[in-house]
């Protein structure tokens, strides 16, 4: 038998088959079932990819396994992005994870966490940042659509809640083309305010919906306008089990558009409450002092003038028994006067609501995206959508009869119809 002239070492024909497999297979996608999986105590995770006919062992360092959203188990149908190594010591291959989550995501849910881990690591959603919302703010700014629910459940939530409140309605595009650019404009023009007509804080809100539905609230343009906002944020998207990246970037999430409203607003009937049991207090320290100081001068009393000196007291003490008693109705005539104020408040949002509108007989007509204004815009033979107050209807447009002095304003108020 010859020699051969080269003879490979066990270590040098593994290096030479990890140098083949590692530079054949790149970064790449991998679906498989999950077994054998294992959480070792220094963090790292050790499991097998399996199917009907092979598997694979895996290994997710522990910088990775600690960014994932949910527990791996055995069982469970994954999708794992990384890469195919070798290891040495073991001599055997196998699939290092840089990323998992549940196989059926589907591509926007791919998008939404890539995304997430971008502008996490970028800190855009640090707790750091966020600022806190101020405790009684007089002037509130709402970014939602004109139609739905979301903004007559802010705005009644915000009159209910509130008084002696300056609210401001800035309709906004919430899904489709052009949402996220529309959000994000929103933003930038109540920023731009000057300081004495600035919001106090920012109310951003939708209904809920699918992750399509709401998708203009993941994408990157929104998170960062939120983001970069020099007003308190409250994100109030969805529903409570919905969850958008301007969540993690508001400087606050709730969890309805009407939750956004009650966190951004003190309770009223809680603010009564405190000055009422305030009141109750510093009456009881008064009258606690008066007390002492009665007790006081009765033991020092000896002197005839100064056995005369606990009726004085007494008056004293009736006296400031009236006091409290006309500062409370004070207090009353305050509360009714804000309440009242507040009525009224609510009364003109409510009046100046696009639905009270709508509901006196008007109506939105749309041709698709675009919102008609002006009959000049329309075509003969052109399809409609009229939103009324209640539901929508299907028009087509038979002749059109422009406005002759087009600069002249018209308003509702004047019979100018849609």
């Amino acid at each position: 038998m010859n020699v051969p002239e080269h003879v490979y070492g066990v270590s040098q024909l593994t290096r030479e088959i990890k140098r083949t497999l590692e530079s054949a297979f790149g970064p790449m996608w991998l679906r498989g079932e999950l077994s054998d999986v294992v959480y070792h105590r220094s963090g790292h995770l050790y499991l097998t990819f399996k199917d009907e006919r092979a598997t694979l062992r895996g290994v997710m360092w522990r910088s990775h396994a600690a960014r994932l959203e949910f527990r791996a188990e055995s069982g469970m149908d994954v999708l794992a992005f990384g890469r195919i190594t070798v290891y040495e010591k073991g001599g055997r291959y196998q699939f290092t994870i840089d990323a998992m989550q549940p196989a059926g995501m589907g591509a926007l849910a791919l998008e939404f966490e890539k995304l997430k881990a971008r502008l996490q690591a970028e800190g855009l959603f640090d707790p750091e940042r966020k600022r806190p919302l101020p405790r009684t703010p007089r002037r509130i700014g709402v970014l939602t659509s004109e139609s739905g629910a979301a903004v007559r459940d802010v705005l009644v939530t915000l009159a209910r809640r509130g008084f002696d409140l300056s609210v401001t309605l800035l309709p906004v595009k919430v899904q489709g083309e052009g949402a996220a650019e529309d959000v994000a404009r929103g933003i930038a023009a109540f920023n731009e305010m000057r300081e004495r007509e600035r919001p106090h804080v920012l109310i951003v809100a939708r209904g809920g919906g699918s992750l399509e539905d709401l998708w203009a609230f993941n994408e990157e343009l929104t998170v960062r306008a939120v983001a970069a906002s020099a007003i308190p944020v409250i994100a109030g998207v969805g529903h409570e089990t919905d969850t958008t990246l301007v969540d993690f970037a508001a400087d606050h999430r709730a969890p309805t558009p009407t939750g956004a409203a009650e966190v951004a607003t003190p309770d009223r009937v809680e603010l009564k409450h405190r000055v009422e049991t305030s009141g109750h207090r510093l009456a009881r320290a008064a009258r606690q002092a008066v007390e002492q100081l009665t007790q006081r001068v009765e033991l020092a009393a000896g002197a005839y003038g100064l056995k005369r000196l606990p009726d004085r007291i007494e008056q004293g003490l009736q006296q400031l028994d009236d006091l409290e008693l006309r500062a409370q109705r004070a207090l009353d005539q305050l509360l009714r006067r804000r309440i009242d104020h507040l009525t009224r408040v609510g009364d003109r949002l409510a009046a100046l609501s696009p639905l009270a509108v709508l509901g006196r007989g008007y109506a939105v007509v749309r041709s698709r995206d675009r919102v008609i204004k002006d009959a000049a815009e329309l075509i003969e033979g052109e399809e409609l959508t009229l939103r009324l107050a209640r539901g929508e209807a299907d028009a087509r447009v038979e002749r059109v009869r422009p406005e002759k002095n087009r600069d002249a304003p018209r308003s509702l108020a004047n019979g100018g119809e849609s």
